[in-house]
C-alpha cells in the first residue's frame, strides 16, 4: 500500500510518520483473520497476526519513530514481496552511526535501546538511509503447519526467540515467540 493511502485504511491504527515520500509500510492484519483451525501445538496456532512490518526502503527515521510510539525493540523488515528479510533495532542504528563516524553520547551501547530511540542525536542524514543498509540480515522463520517443539528446538540455536511466519511462497502471515 501506497503511504498516501495508508491513513484511509481501514485497519489503521493512527501511526504519524515523518519524511517518508516514496517509501512503503505494511499494515498489520487484524486480529479476527486469524488462521481458524490451526492444529493444537502448531506454530500456526501459537502465532500473532497482528504484526507490524516495515519495508526495506523505509528511511530508518521512519522506523525509529514506529518503534518508539510502540515502545518496541525491533521491527521486522520486509521486502516487496512481503518474504521476510531482516530486523531493524536501535542498536543497529547505534552501529551503523560508530561506523560512519558519527558522534554517539557517551554511555551509549548496542544495549540502550530506548535512548537510542531519541531522535534529538541522530543526525539526519542517517534518518534519511534506507532502512535495508542498517537492519541486521535475516530473521528465523517457521511455517504455520510446523510443530512448536521441533521449531523451539531449532531456535535454541538462534539468538531470541521470536521468529517471522511464513506461507509456502515464504511471504509473512504472522510472527510467534517461543
Amino acid at each position: 500500500m501506497d503511504l498516501t493511502d495508508c491513513g484511509r485504511c481501514p485497519d489503521c491504527r493512527g501511526y504519524t510518520l515523518r519524511s517518508l515520500e516514496g517509501s512503503t509500510i505494511v499494515c498489520s492484519l487484524p486480529a479476527d483473520e486469524a488462521p481458524r483451525g490451526a492444529a493444537a501445538g502448531s506454530v500456526g496456532a501459537a502465532m500473532q497476526r497482528d504484526v507490524l512490518c516495515v519495508a526495506a526502503d523505509l528511511p530508518i527515521g521512519a522506523a525509529l519513530d514506529l518503534l518508539a510510539e510502540g515502545r518496541q525493540r525491533g521491527v521486522p523488515v520486509i521486502d516487496g514481496a512481503d518474504r521476510p528479510v531482516g530486523v531493524l533495532q536501535a542498536a543497529d542504528v547505534v552501529a551503523v552511526m560508530r561506523a560512519r563516524g558519527f558522534a554517539v553520547p557517551a554511555g551509549m551501547d548496542a544495549g540502550a535501546t530506548q535512548r537510542a530511540l531519541d531522535p534529538s542525536w541522530i543526525p539526519e542524514q542517517v534518518r534519511r538511509l534506507p532502512v535495508c543498509e542498517v537492519m541486521t540480515r535475516g530473521v528465523p522463520t517457521a511455517r504455520e503447519s510446523d510443530a512448536v517443539d521441533d521449531t523451539r528446538a531449532r531456535m535454541a540455536t538462534v539468538r531470541g526467540q521470536r521468529l517471522m511466519v511464513v506461507d509456502a511462497e515464504g511471504r509473512t502471515i504472522g510472527a510467534a515467540q517461543l
